[in-house]
C-alpha cells in the first residue's frame, strides 16, 4: 500500500463518521436507547432514519474511495461533511435534544 498518509487519516475520519450517523440512524428506529431522549426529525422519525442512513451509507462510499484513490471522491467528501452538519442540525431543530447521539456526527465532521 504506497499510499500518502492523509488519505489514510481521511479514510479514519470517513469510516469514524459512517459510525456515528449508523449510531443516530439505530437511535431513530429505537435499536439502541440514549436515556430519555426520543429523537426527532422535520419530518418524522422515518425520514431522520433515511437521511442518517444516506449519510452513513455515502461515508462509507468516502472511505472507500479514499483507500482506493477515486478522483470523485473529493466531492463525496463534501456532500458526506454538509449531511453531517445539516442532519445533526434539522434533528435539533426539530426538537431532539443537544446532547443526544445526533451530536456525534458534527463533532466527527468538525
Amino acid at each position: 500500500m504506497n499510499r500518502p498518509m492523509s488519505t489514510l487519516v481521511l479514510a479514519g475520519v470517513a469510516a469514524l463518521s459512517a459510525l456515528s450517523n449508523f449510531v443516530v440512524t439505530l437511535h431513530f428506529l429505537g435499536v439502541i436507547d440514549w436515556g430519555d431522549d426520543d429523537p426527532d426529525f422535520w419530518g418524522g422519525k422515518w425520514a431522520g432514519v433515511f437521511m442518517f442512513g444516506l449519510a452513513t451509507a455515502i461515508a462509507l462510499f468516502a472511505c472507500y474511495g479514499w483507500i482506493t484513490l477515486q478522483p470523485w471522491v473529493m466531492m463525496i467528501t463534501v456532500l458526506m461533511a454538509f449531511l453531517g452538519f445539516a442532519n445533526p442540525f434539522s434533528a435539533w431543530v426539530a426538537g431532539t435534544e443537544t446532547m443526544s447521539t445526533a451530536i456525534g456526527p458534527i463533532i466527527v465532521n468538525l
